[in-house]
Parts: C-alpha cells; sequence; structure tokens
C-alpha cells in the first residue's frame, strides 16, 4: 500500500505537541493462481450414500484465476508527537473512507465475479527515535522503531456473469445480481532499525 499524510498543528507546550492529519492511501493487489489440485465427487448420486472423491491435478503452468483488488481511501485523523533531547515518538490514528473495487476471474469456469462499493477502515502508526548518548566521531547511533496497523471492512454486492459455455450448469450469458460480498483485511508490520545521524 502507499500512503501520504499531511500535518497540520493544532496545539504544542514544550515537548509535546498535537496534530490534525490528513491524507490518501491507495492500494493494488493483483494475483493469478496457476494450477490445481483437490478433491471432487465422483458421483452425485452414490448408490452407497458416500460419494467417492478423486484427486484432480493440472499442470502447473496452467492459469485458472485471477483477481485484482483496488483500494482509494482518503484519510483524516489526529496524531501526537513526544520530543524530548534523545527520544521522539510519534503516534498517529486516522478513519479511512474506503473507495473499494475487484474483479475475481475464474477462467476454467469462464465465471467473472466483480464489486464496488463504499467501506470503511482504520489506520494507526507508531514511530520512535532514541538516540544513544555515546557519540562514534561526530555520528550519534540511534535506534528506531516503526509499526503500522490498518483495518478495512466493506459489505457490498457482487455481480457473477459467465463469458463462456466451460461450466455445464451455467451457459454463456448466465448473470446474477445483487450478491452479498464482504470484504476484510487487517494489515501490521514493523520494523526495527539502528542508524548514525550527524
Amino acid at each position: 500500500p502507499y500512503t501520504t499524510l499531511f500535518r497540520s498543528r493544532l496545539y504544542s507546550w514544550r515537548w509535546f505537541a498535537i496534530y490534525a492529519i490528513g491524507g490518501y492511501r491507495y492500494q493494488y493487489v493483483d494475483y493469478d493462481i496457476m494450477g490445481l489440485e483437490g478433491w471432487q465427487y465422483a458421483d452425485e448420486n452414490p448408490v452407497d450414500g458416500q460419494p467417492e472423491l478423486y484427486v484432480m491435478s493440472e499442470s502447473p503452468t496452467l492459469k485458472v484465476m485471477e483477481y485484482e483488488i483496488t483500494h482509494h481511501a482518503p484519510i483524516a485523523g489526529i496524531a501526537l508527537r513526544i520530543t524530548t533531547p534523545n527520544l521522539a515518538v510519534d503516534l498517529a490514528a486516522g478513519y479511512l473512507l474506503l473507495f473499494i473495487s475487484d474483479s475475481d476471474d475464474h477462467i476454467l469456469r469462464t465465471k467473472l465475479s466483480t464489486a464496488e462499493g463504499i467501506g470503511h477502515g482504520l489506520l494507526c502508526s507508531l514511530e520512535g527515535r532514541y538516540t544513544l548518548k555515546r557519540s562514534i566521531g561526530s555520528f550519534r547511533p540511534f535506534l528506531f522503531l516503526a509499526a503500522d496497523f490498518s483495518y478495512i471492512y466493506a459489505d457490498i454486492e457482487q455481480i457473477q456473469e459467465w463469458y463462456g459455455n466451460l461450466d455445464p450448469d451455467a451457459p454463456k450469458g448466465t448473470k446474477y445480481t445483487g450478491i452479498s460480498h464482504l470484504i476484510k483485511s487487517a494489515l501490521f508490520t514493523i520494523t526495527l532499525g539502528y542508524g548514525f545521524h550527524y
């Protein structure tokens, strides 16, 4: 994901400050699913009541599905900053108004599922840098910590349409609309570092 934020100081006192933040977050994910292996009913109406299963396998170079999802999200929130001679800490939290769309193409069934709509999300971040007192020449070493957490939720509607005749149960042109489509995602990253500043 790509995120850009802007800050405007609301209040400050000595080593403490509060900021209003605004920005934009963009995320695009594109998956190609290659090959398949699984189990399938060999007989839909078995005599003994226990349908036999068999392994179905294809070449690993065969593309069986394509999936894409795109997020566009304006951000509004608040940030706190603490600054001392050796320690700097930034804590921010923001609300995301999520404009989301996805496309799920089941190539082997010639079925395309698409959805788009509006959702909501939360973005939190923590950054801290502690400068060590001991210097190395003209350079002072520091320890760095950064953590980010984001959560999105969208309850939208999906359209499913068959564009070919490979699925015997759904001929070309078969289309269903108004299908409930729930998208949820949680992403957490953390970075630890060590460096020098002049």
